[in-house]
């Protein structure tokens, strides 16, 4: 898996692998928070995480099998 950024992860819609600053893991598919440019929402099967972008750690682009 390839370390991308936060900008990328929304650009390119496709499955992360995102490690939090608080030590946990999400994956699934970043987007820009609709009502606060400062959030970002990443959506998990059928549930949507948000989150600040100060509490991103890591960034992994994850291969699609």
């Amino acid at each position: 898996m390839a370390l991308i950024n936060l900008n990328q992860a929304i650009q390119i819609s496709l499955p992360v692998r995102l490690h939090a600053v608080s030590g946990e893991f999400y994956e699934g598919v970043c987007t820009r928070n609709p009502k606060n440019s400062s959030l970002f929402d990443i959506h998990i099967d059928e549930e949507i995480v948000t989150l600040p972008q100060w509490a991103v750690k890591r960034i992994w682009r994850k291969k699609i099998t």
